[in-house]
This record gives structure tokens, sequence and C-alpha cells, in this order.
């Protein structure tokens, strides 16, 4: 039986999420992280999509998507297949790396969007990654950091995320997306 088609929505932002098989972990070392963020800003700015936030776990990743009228495998297909092909090649596995396509589930902007985006930024807190705010703040595994201006992550449309929260820029809009975590 076949799949049913991926509702892939324009200009909407999409959760994602993709799993590895057997459980292995996504990343066994800095350079497996730094390889798999160099192929994701690569795909990204083939596909033109907007990466709005993004967790790592240790046997999943989870993002949010704004989509444009490209269809969501052009990202993924390309994606994955090289990410598990280093993966593969340096840890002498064979085969798939990730479990079935990434699930994904379209948003509306409003308040969903930003429920989303403050699920995903607290996220290593649920998993105890981190015991609190503050350790988030430095946390590297997130894009939580980065909002907030403690590190640099490639492509990640901090404008957007603040835009989500705020319509109008003021000039301490990441003090008030804080206080919305």
């Amino acid at each position: 039986m076949a799949r049913k088609p991926r509702l892939c929505v324009s200009d909407v932002i999409h959760y994602v999420t993709a799993e590895v098989i057997d459980s292995r972990v996504l990343f066994r070392d800095l350079t497996d992280k730094d390889k798999f963020i160099d192929l994701l800003n690569k795909y990204l700015a083939d596909t033109g999509f907007d990466l709005l936030g993004m967790v790592f776990y240790p046997q999943h990743y989870e993002m949010a998507l704004r989509l444009n009228d490209r269809p969501m495998k052009d990202l993924f297909q390309r994606f994955h297949s090289a990410y598990a092909r280093y993966y593969n090649k340096k840890h002498g596995f064979e085969g798939y790396l990730f479990q079935g396509r990434p699930k994904s589930i379209p948003v509306e902007d409003g308040p969903y969007a930003q429920l989303l985006i403050a699920y995903l930024h607290t996220g290593p807190i649920r998993a105890r990654l981190c015991k609190n705010i503050e350790e988030l703040y430095k946390f590297k595994d997130c894009t939580h950091s980065a909002v907030m201006g403690n590190r640099h992550f490639p492509n990640l449309r901090i404008d957007q995320i603040i835009t989500l929260y705020f319509s109008v820029e003021a000039a301490d809009s990441k003090n008030r997306y804080h206080k919305v975590l």
C-alpha cells in the first residue's frame, strides 16, 4: 500500500522530526554535528526554506521550518541521504540511518506557531538535558541560545521568530520573547 502524500503548505511553518534507526546516536562526536549542520545549511540554501528553530537529541532531531512552493522532499531526501552516506562511511554502517521519512505537521502562524517555538526551545529542559532556563541560554544543541544572542546558528531566521511573537519591532524584543517562554 502506498503511503499517504505529505501535506506541504507554502508559507506555513511545519514542525518536523526525524529519528535514527536501531538505537543509534545522531552524533557520535562534534565532527558529526558539524557535518550535519553544514549539510542542513547547504540544502536549506538550495531550497530556500526558513529555519525557525531546531533542537538535537541523542536519537532524533526536531525543527520548525517555513516552507516555500517547493516540496519538502527536496530538502529531506538529499539532506538525509548525504548525512547517512557520511555517517555510514565514517562509522562503518550500511543502509538507512533515519527511520522512514521525517514526520511533519503544518502549524498556523499566531498562537500555535508561538507554542511550537516555545515547545522546541524548552524541550531540553523537559528531557532533562538542561536543569533550567539559565542553562538553556548556553545549551549548544538548541537554537534558543542563538535567539538569545549567546551563539551563532547558521540560517536560523531569528527575525522571523521574534516577529511571530511581536508584530512591531521593539528594542526589547528578545526580552519579551524570553518572558513568553
